[in-house]
């Protein structure tokens, strides 16, 4: 047994050393009783208070005098300022921060640590930094040639490129569906209601579009102003608020579909741009009904 007065404890040698060779910080008396873990179970007793004043079997003869040696567990604790910074200290080298230490080779963990890592497998090495790709075309230094152009099918800005220029109007016209090859009864039931004798009107919608070659020099395939005049020669002049089986002596012979209507449009437009160039003629009866005539026919025979 030991008494120490520093902290008004008795205690045990074993105790003692039990407290201090793991390093923990060893419980504080809260009171100025002493305790004392016995060997037997562990339990803590309360000291008396003549063990102040009379020393035990076990107790040095100047107790009274001296102060006796330096608490084991201060001058051994981490947080005291004389802790010895000795690497060979069990609470440095055996922390898993340690590359020696045995959990941290295993995969283990500590009291410190919150989570244990999983132990590596074999062959296990830590992986370095990933390897720099090397350049597919080296910068040229200063003063060299630079380095040549790829190879391939790359169009200068003075190449050939095709284009595709539309432009919308919109006219209104009435006209009745009736063919003079089929009798009354057949034209009214293939027709219906657009077989009326006084007709009925559309507001059409018409664009043309044309195709061709952006010009170097201009940058268009053709000049917008030049469109418009010929789609109003070839589009409003001849059908604008016109009756058009009786104002335009195309429809005398044809029915006024707005099939012949696009056909009738394409062969103006043909006429007046210039050979090629007519891409499209597209008309909006409705909403819903469109018509797209691109100039194709069919040879008889065929």
């Amino acid at each position: 047994m030991k008494f120490d007065l520093h902290s008004n404890t008795l205690t045990s040698q074993d105790s003692l050393y039990h407290r201090t060779a793991g390093c923990g910080r060893a419980p504080r008396g809260r009171d100025r009783g002493a305790e004392i873990e016995g060997q037997s179970g562990g339990r803590a007793l309360r000291a008396s208070p003549g063990l102040e004043a009379s020393p035990g079997p076990a107790a040095s003869p100047a107790l009274g005098a001296s102060p006796g040696p330096a608490d084991p567990r201060r001058s051994e604790h981490p947080r005291d300022p004389e802790h010895p910074r000795d690497p060979q200290h069990p609470r440095r080298s055996e922390h898993p921060r340690d590359p020696e230490h045995p959990r941290r080779s295993a995969g283990g963990s500590c009291g410190r640590c919150r989570r244990s890592r999983p132990a590596p497998g074999p062959g296990w090495s830590r992986p370095g930094p990933a390897p720099v790709q090397p350049r597919s075309q080296p910068r040229s230094s200063p003063g060299s040639s630079p380095a040549p152009a790829p190879s391939g099918p790359a169009m200068s800005p003075r190449s050939a490129r095709l284009a595709r220029l539309s432009r919308s109007v919109t006219f209104s016209a009435c006209h009745r569906l009736h063919s003079k090859s089929l009798s009354d009864e057949e034209n009214l039931k293939l027709f219906g209601k657009c077989n009326n004798p006084n007709g009925h009107g559309h507001n059409y919608k018409v664009t043309v579009t044309v195709r061709g070659q952006i010009d170097p020099v201009s940058g268009m395939v053709m000049n917008l102003t030049d469109l418009k005049e010929y789609m109003q020669e070839a589009i409003m002049e001849p059908l604008d608020h016109k009756n058009l089986d009786k104002d335009v002596p195309y429809f005398a012979e044809v029915v006024s579909t707005t099939e012949n209507v696009a056909v009738f449009i394409w062969e103006g437009l043909q006429r007046l741009l210039p050979p090629g160039i007519l891409h499209k003629v597209k008309v909006h009866e409705t909403e819903q009904n469109v018509v797209v005539y691109k100039g194709e026919e069919i040879t008889a025979g065929k």
